[in-house]
């Protein structure tokens, strides 16, 4: 009877072992699934595989850039180079501030307005593009025209727009607060700041800490191309804002180097590329879904 008692308990043992393994690694498999969009991918590919179309046309468009005057050369201020324009400001004094032309997230003929009009809302100094998005010029962007796949804090309605999008990895953030500023490298492992005036994500992340992250063992071959780039960054007390002409993502770096930044961060190029301060810098550009004011 003893030895029927100790068989039974070693049943019983065995289905617990059983049951646990199956728990665990049923919830293994549950959260390797991937959600689909649609058309049957995963989002995070699709969405990619549109952005890269985005990035190949903005490298044959060129914008607009003001001419060199001499009043303009001052530390802070607007400062040129031989292929960029940069709004330089002192960081301790200034409030960064991102916004949305939408107040939700949204998928197709989005809302859009220029630069100028971001600024002068928000009663800024100067301004810059934002994300990566779809333009409506783009004939291949039909269904998702304006769109944009990289969260951006909108100030007015304090929340961030795309949320669901900030632990997709691979991206950077850059996070704002009155008089000072934040970079994260990878925006997946940040979570979701909301005390702050302004948050943006894009890719790819230039500098951090002083140290270059790109290379051209890690850049995808439309990033490497010369073209129209813009980034924003900051550093030594200073945050710039930056569009390059004839530049690679790496070129875009070593500018925000020279300049005397230690974190930035690419944004949109091409056609959808422009600054603004007291009127455009550079551009104006297309009418634009989110952008950055400096107040």
């Amino acid at each position: 009877m003893r030895r029927g008692f100790l068989s039974l308990i070693a049943i019983v043992i065995s289905l617990l072992i059983f049951t646990i393994l199956f728990i665990v690694v049923f919830n293994r498999l549950k959260i390797a699934q991937v959600p689909t969009s649609q058309s049957g991918k995963d989002p995070r590919v699709e969405t990619q595989e549109t952005i890269d179309k985005v990035i190949e046309q903005q490298n044959q468009e060129k914008i607009e850039f003001e001419k060199d005057q001499e009043s303009d050369q001052k530390l802070l201020g607007v400062q040129t180079g031989k292929n960029y324009t940069a709004l330089v400001y002192d960081l301790g004094s200034s409030t960064v501030v991102t916004d949305t032309a939408g107040d939700s997230d949204c998928a197709n003929d989005c809302f859009t307005k220029p630069l100028a009009s971001y600024v002068k809302e928000q009663g800024g100094k100067g301004g810059m593009n934002g994300t990566y998005f779809c333009p409506p010029d783009y004939g291949w962007c039909a269904g998702k025209k304006n769109s944009f796949d990289f969260p951006v804090w909108n100030n007015r309605q304090k929340k961030w727009i795309q949320a669901e999008k900030l632990f997709w990895n691979g991206r950077g953030m850059m996070v704002f607060r009155p008089g000072s500023a934040q970079f994260f490298a990878n925006s997946a492992a940040v979570g979701a700041p909301s005390d702050i005036t302004g948050g943006i994500v894009n890719y790819p992340s230039l500098l951090s800490g002083g140290n270059l992250l790109v290379n051209d063992g890690n850049l995808a071959a439309n990033l490497k191309t010369k073209g129209t780039r813009s980034g924003i960054g900051f550093g030594k007390g200073k945050l710039f804002l930056v569009v390059a002409r004839r530049s690679s993502v790496i070129d875009l770096a070593g500018i925000f180097i020279s300049l005397g930044a230690t974190d930035a961060l690419n944004l949109d190029g091409g056609g959808s590329a422009a600054l603004y301060e007291g009127r455009y810098k550079a551009g104006p550009g297309r009418s634009l879904p989110n952008a950055i004011i400096v107040k």
